[in-house]
Parts: C-alpha cells; structure tokens; sequence
C-alpha cells in the first residue's frame, strides 16, 4: 500500500527582449561589423536602450512560482512562493492535511490531496488558492494531469485495494484502469498524452506501463519498493525509476532497462531536465544526502550540493534546480543553478518545508 504522506518529499512573462546573459554576448560578437559601422550618436542612443532593456528584465532572479509543503501551521498545507523567494502564501489553510500538490499544464490550477472531510480525497484549486473543488467522494491519492489539462489520473482504494482510475478534469466519468486484485499506485502520464506508468505489488512489485485507456499493459521493469512516482523523459521514450536505491530508465516500449547509476549508497529521487539530456537525483555516495547530475546515459555523473539536498525538480528551461536541505537544521526549500551555484534559501521555518514543484509556465527563468 503507497504512503499516505512523502517520505521527505503571480508571474508575469517577461518582455521579448530578456533573453540569457550569454546568449546577448553572443550576438553582440557577432555583431561587432556592425556595431563599428554605426554613427557615433546612433551607438549610444543604442547603448542607452541596451542599459534600460536590461532594467527592465530585472536582477536576474527566477520566475514563476513553486508550490510545496510545510507543516509550519501545525499540519501539512500547500503552500506557494515565487521562484526568486517572495511572494510566500498558504494556499489550503485548513484543519485537514493537504498533500501532493500537481500543477496543471497551463500554471492555473494546483491539484492536491486532502482528508478535510474524513479520508483522502483529489481536489483541484486555481493558482491563488480559491475556486476549491472536490473532484473525488470515494478515495483518491497521488493525482497527474494529462499534458492536455484535460483528465486527470489518480489512485484509489475504493473497490478494496489501490487501483489506478482517470477522469475528466471536472471530477466526472471515473474509471478504473487496471481492475487488478494488486495494488496499482504512484500513476504518472506520458509527456505525449498517449500512455500512463505506474508502480503495482502484482507479481512482486513492478513498474507498468499502459495505453491512456488502460489497455496495452506492459510490465517494463522489477520494482520491489518505491516511494515517488517514475518519472518520464521528455520525449516520452524512456522512464527513469529508483530499483533497489539505484537510478535506471527504461524504455518506454518494453524493449530494455539500463541501470544508470551503481554505488553502495542510495541514489533516489529522479527527475529529468526540460531538454532530455539530463538527470538530477538524490544521492548519499558521498556521506551525505546530496544532489547529484548526470547525462541521460549515466555518464558525466557530478555532485551539485555539499551542504545537503534531496527531491530535486528542475526549472521549465533547465537553467535551475529547486530542491530540499535541512543543511540550516530544518527541512527548507532551496534553488540554485543548474551547475549548483548560487544557491538562495527561499525558505525560513523551524517547520518542515518539502516536496517542491515548480510551476510549468512557459517563460524564461533567467
């Protein structure tokens, strides 16, 4: 049966012109020719814009907004803050305890799991915290959109052990997907729309994965324990899943596994960069609880953090990592780049603050 509860787990779009920091150098190389034919007063009525431009991208601060966890109100509530560390907001605010948030593909809606009415149940709530619907009256845990926004997967246990349903994003038409005497949990839909993973005890523990209407069932891989959700590459051609504390993908089409990670010590936590190319996790080989990268084919393995960090998640552009360190004594949300520099607290609580999920606003977060 899955935990109930993890282990330990308003922007606006910047202006077209606030493009990376190298990618301006870039362009002012290649345009050196051009600069050097330009009238005296031209160039600096173009340096004077190129200074205002700059002003308005801002400090380069990150933007977009991550929802976690924190019990620092005495239970776990979802709570939101911008990516740059302002911003800080109790979505849920209730008696319950609120869980598993899951942002909707377009950044609007935050779905969560609550047991505000007496057992767990899937509720969808906008981006401010209002608008809060219960989408489930029977059961429901561990909820994924599918990348449409359109249905919504889920766990349940109501026909008597956990089974993996989908329904529209209003809470109608639930159905059963797997209708297996064995525990089916931790569901988690392809990037492509057209299939769904998920972590079942049948025959020993596996990972599986079917077709969005349940048929196609493929068993891909031998998962005894688990405690997150598989996590697929962009492409949706591979997943990447934690098999006895070791990091391994596999196809998506059932054709091969490939361990990609092989120490003695516990490597956790997958999670693919935006651009497929690589892979961030948790690891402890160096004694300690940090973050680690690697190339998708498990080569280039580097250690990002050395004050501690766990549940990696990245950035929508891949230039940054938000994660969880307790290196100030308490569980607190951090981000840093992708190369684990500049790292900032964005977080301050003796509470526990956990599981970060960075909002999927399509916008530049330099």
């Amino acid at each position: 049966m899955p935990p109930a509860l993890p282990a330990a787990p308003g922007s606006t779009s910047l202006p077209f012109w606030c493009y990376p920091h190298d990618t301006v150098r870039e362009a002012s190389q290649a345009g050196k020719g051009l600069w050097a034919r330009w009238p005296g007063p031209t160039l600096l009525i173009a340096l004077a814009a190129i200074l205002f431009l700059a002003a308005a991208c801002g400090d380069g601060e990150p933007s977009g907004r991550i929802a976690f966890l924190s019990d620092r109100d005495g239970n776990f509530e979802i709570y939101v803050v911008n990516a740059g560390g302002s911003g800080l907001t109790n979505l849920t605010d209730d008696v319950g305890t609120d869980v598993f948030p899951a942002w909707s593909p377009d950044g609007g809606r935050i779905l969560f799991v609550s047991d505000r009415d007496g057992q767990q149940e899937v509720y969808v709530m906008d981006d401010k915290g209002q608008e809060v619907t219960r989408l489930t009256t029977d059961g429901g845990t561990h909820p994924a959109w599918s990348p449409d926004g359109a249905r919504i997967v889920f766990a349940t246990d109501r026909d008597g052990n956990f089974e993996v349903y989908v329904m529209d994003a209003d809470g109608t038409a639930q159905t059963n997907l797997t209708s297996d005497a064995a525990d089916d949990f931790y569901p988690a839909w392809s990037p492509d729309g057209s299939r769904i993973a998920f972590y079942s005890s049948r025959d020993g523990g596996g990972l599986y994965v079917m077709s969005a209407d349940g048929s196609e069932l493929t068993r891909l891989a031998d998962v005894a324990t688990t405690d997150r959700p598989p996590d697929w590459s962009p492409d949706s051609r591979q997943i990447a899943f934690v098999s006895e504390g070791e990091i391994e993908v596999a196809n998506a089409d059932g054709s091969g596994v490939t361990k990609l990670t092989e120490d003695p010590r516990d490597d956790r936590f997958p999670s693919w960069s935006p651009d497929g190319e690589r892979i961030a996790f948790g690891s402890e080989r160096s004694g300690n609880a940090e973050i680690h990268v690697m190339n998708a084919d498990g080569s280039d393995l580097t250690q990002l953090t050395t004050g501690g960090g766990v549940l990696p998640h990245w950035s929508p552009q891949g230039t940054r990592i938000v994660f969880v360190s307790d290196r100030d004594d308490s569980f607190e949300i951090y981000v840093m780049n992708e190369d684990g520099s500049g790292v900032k607290r964005l977080t301050d609580d003796p509470a526990q603050d956990v599981l970060p999920v960075w909002s999927p606003e399509r916008q530049s977060d330099e």
